[in-house]
């Protein structure tokens, strides 16, 4: 909690549609959570599930990027490669919409600030602040003095452990 609200201090809000990108929030343990800047968007804003499924995924990968066909994989193992892709670009629009409702309805060519695809490859906020709860909790627990009250090792399979219990459970 301490590293969110030193995060929070370092990152001033900015004017809506404007200035500096705001930071794109994701809590994965003990529930999907989203916000950019002050704006919280809740699990039921998510028009399309697999569009909140698409950030799980990449706020777990590896330098938040995944190729194409990794997404296509994890989201959509029955279908065909062309019908995944068809579906991959219906739910990064509609996720681009969640996160930037206002930039984006000013211009359908807009790029997005959170998502980027470039070639066959997707990142989550390449150029814009990111705060993701595993993250913290891994830090934090790096951090903690070995054999201080409540420190454990377990924090190495947080990752495994979110995907695993529940913030992805039935995403294919």
């Amino acid at each position: 909690m301490r590293a969110q609200a030193e995060h929070d201090q370092r990152d001033p809000p900015t004017p809506q549609g404007g200035g500096a990108p705001k930071t794109l929030r994701i809590w994965l343990i003990g529930g999907f959570r989203v916000s950019v800047g002050s704006r919280s968007i809740g699990e039921q804003v998510w028009h399309l599930r697999k569009a909140g499924s698409l950030l799980k995924v990449l706020a777990l990968a590896e330098g938040h990027r995944l190729h194409l066909e990794q997404v296509m994989e994890m989201l959509w193992s029955d279908l065909t490669p062309k019908a995944a892709l068809n579906n991959l670009h219906q739910i990064l629009h509609v996720a681009r919409r969640t996160l930037e409702p206002s930039a984006l309805a000013r211009s359908s060519s807009a790029a997005s600030r959170y998502l980027r695809l470039r070639g066959e490859q997707l990142t989550l906020c390449p150029d814009s602040p990111l705060w993701v709860d595993v993250e913290a909790f891994q830090e934090a627990a790096a951090t903690a003095r070995p054999g201080a009250p409540g420190v454990s090792g377990g924090h190495r399979s947080v990752r495994r452990r979110a995907l695993a219990r529940g913030p992805l459970r039935g995403v294919g």
